[in-house]
């Protein structure tokens, strides 16, 4: 399935002044539309981008890598946006049909990396209710969302 994208040059420069001064984001229309929010994640997906991968490593890896460490960690950079987006769509989607506390605890931290371009993995760290008799929920996959 494709989907159309009706992008605005303006509407573009006003998320990004919004994003960048911290304004409120109001939608096109009275009430926000499919594409609207496609514009919105865009914007701010732009925006994670621009950080670059250095801007989400923790703590524990340091600034100053080797420089064939550091290439492989940009190659693979959108593709684990990508996968860090999806994420936090499912894990919206789990609170719109409240059953997000079946699962987790409120806050949630997890890491999420996609080898390939289409087998995301996540690594909760923190914020999962984890049953003792259940599949290991610390690693999920996309095959596991079948």
């Amino acid at each position: 399935m494709a989907i159309k994208v009706k992008f605005n040059k303006a509407r573009a420069q006003y998320l990004l002044q919004c994003l960048a001064s911290g304004a409120p984001i109001e939608p096109e229309t009275r009430a926000w539309t499919g594409n609207d929010m496609l514009a919105l994640a865009g914007a701010c997906f732009f925006g994670a981008l621009s950080q670059g991968p250095a801007s989400f490593w923790g703590r524990d890896i340091p600034e100053h890598l080797h420089a064939e460490y550091r290439e492989a960690e940009e190659e693979t950079f959108v593709n684990d946006l990508h996968a860090a987006v999806e994420f936090y769509g499912q894990l919206t989607l789990l609170v719109q049909d409240k059953t997000f506390d079946a699962g987790y605890e409120s806050n949630v931290l997890s890491l999420v990396t996609q080898e390939g371009t289409v087998h995301n993995i996540v690594r909760t760290i923190t914020g999962t209710k984890a049953s003792r008799d259940s599949k290991d929920s610390s690693e999920v996959s996309d095959e596991d969302e079948t």
